[in-house]
């Protein structure tokens, strides 16, 4: 009973710091992305890509509160945050122990990413919270059966939010139990927007666009650089075309394709940040470095050491849903630094349960036996 008290607690501190830091936001996301999808949420009908799970997000905000009430929809994914600490919980506990999900919990509550994002009008909040539904399905104590299909359901919803999760399939195949079925769910699922694609011309536009985009003689591997700034131009070719230039490409530049990939891997252990779209937050560059030292360093740092320590069969999910979105996108796609905030719960999870099989309670028994 106790233990449910402190999880309440935790959730509730969650929620008011985040609450708190939404209605005091003076912050206007009216730039870049931020701006786009603030016009998509105001046009109708929604548009098929960006896809519309977060602009009809952004426009049930909005119709509710006011046009442009920014701080009611900071207001909104504070409460989807602190839905991602409850999920966070329950994940850890079924993977681990109560006392790990307590500690994952916990640092979720007050950890700076998941609250900073909260304060612009982009996908991470409800991206975060979607790919946390992925990893508590697979971890469901159903029928396995049921349990993949559920799983292939809630992860192709997930497209609907981050087309970028494409990438994490091979990872939630492997976590599945039964794969087939999954699978199978997967490509059924799939298949009426790959047959509407090819209608259309548009079934490949992402992921060979993205490709073509990451393999070019401009591409240093994270900037999303413009069709009119690549050597085949602004018109957009077919499949092929840009398939046979990235072969091309990578054939004849295996040096800077190794630099490409080392770029990205720089952004996801690197000490860098998104400063155009936190820069308005969080203020000068001293911010910054507290953040990482406070917060990102030490979560990846404990949850990459706990994902290779505890490793198992009870958690291995976690860390194949991760790890599969970041194989993948490390390889095929270019590498943003708000692309980590997926991982992070993941790496916060690992975190829990690290320090759980480390210590435990038993400094607070040791305390009370004093």
């Amino acid at each position: 009973m106790r233990k449910n008290w402190i999880f309440l607690l935790i959730v509730l501190v969650g929620l008011a710091i985040r609450l708190v830091f939404a209605l005091t936001c003076d912050n206007k996301p009216e730039e870049s992305d931020m701006e786009t999808y603030n016009r998509l949420a105001l046009e109708a009908p929604l548009s098929v890509y960006p896809p519309p799970g977060y602009p009809l997000f952004l426009k049930t905000v909005y119709a509710i509160f006011g046009t442009r009430n920014y701080r009611a929809a900071f207001a909104a994914q504070g409460i989807v945050s602190a839905l991602s600490i409850l999920l966070i919980y329950w994940i850890t506990m079924k993977a681990s122990s109560r006392r790990a999900g307590l500690i994952a919990a916990g640092i979720a509550a007050v950890y700076p990413n998941l609250i900073i994002f909260n304060l612009t009008t982009m996908t991470e909040t409800l991206s975060v919270f979607c790919y946390l539904l992925v990893a508590a399905a697979l971890a469901l104590p159903i029928r396995p059966r049921r349990q993949a299909m559920i799983t292939a359901v809630v992860y192709i919803s997930t497209f609907l939010v981050r087309p970028v999760f494409i990438y994490a399939w091979p990872g939630v195949l492997l976590a599945a139990k039964r794969r087939l079925v999954f699978l199978l769910a997967f490509l059924a699922l799939l298949s009426p927007a790959v047959i509407y694609g090819i209608i259309e011309g548009t079934a490949v536009k992402f992921p060979v666009i993205a490709l073509y985009k990451t393999y070019n003689k401009r591409s240093n591997g994270y900037q999303n650089l413009s069709l009119k700034a690549l050597p085949l131009g602004e018109e957009e070719r077919s499949a092929g075309t840009y398939l046979r230039e990235v072969g091309s490409f990578i054939k004849t530049n295996r040096r800077q394709t190794i630099d490409i990939i080392h770029g990205k891997l720089r952004k996801l252990f690197g000490r860098g940040w998104d400063t155009l779209v936190l820069k308005p937050i969080v203020g000068d560059s001293r911010h910054f470095k507290e953040l990482l030292m406070y917060g990102y360093i030490p979560v990846m740092l404990l949850g990459f050491i706990g994902m290779i320590r505890c490793y198992g069969e009870r958690n291995r999910h976690i860390a194949l849903t991760m790890l599969g979105y970041l194989v993948f996108l490390i390889l095929l796609a270019p590498f943003k630094f708000r692309y980590r905030l997926v991982i992070e719960p993941h790496l916060i999870m690992y975190g829990g349960i690290l320090v759980d099989r480390i210590c435990g309670w038993n400094i607070f028994a040791r305390l009370r036996q004093r």
